[in-house]
C-alpha cells in the first residue's frame, strides 16, 4: 500500500511530501515507516492517554517526494 501511495505522490507535481503520525511505543509501525523513507520531524507531547492513564507522544514523520 505504501509503495502505491508513494508512486501516486511522485506522479503528482503538486505533492511535495507525504506526512503521517504514529504513537510512541509502536515500534513495528516506526520500523515500517522508516523503511519506506519517512523520518521523524516533530512530536506532540502527551498526545494520547491510554486506558490505564499512561500518556504517550505522537511522532510526526514525513517523506519528501523526489522527482
Amino acid at each position: 500500500m505504501f509503495k502505491e501511495l508513494i508512486k501516486i505522490a511522485e506522479n503528482d507535481k503538486y505533492i511535495t511530501q507525504i506526512e503521517l503520525g504514529f504513537i510512541e511505543g509502536n515500534t513495528r509501525a516506526r520500523a515500517l515507516y522508516e523503511k519506506m523513507g519517512f523520518r521523524i520531524v516533530s512530536a506532540n507531547v502527551n498526545a494520547f492517554r491510554l486506558k490505564d492513564g499512561t500518556l504517550r507522544n505522537e511522532y510526526i514523520m514525513i517523506r519528501e517526494i523526489k522527482r
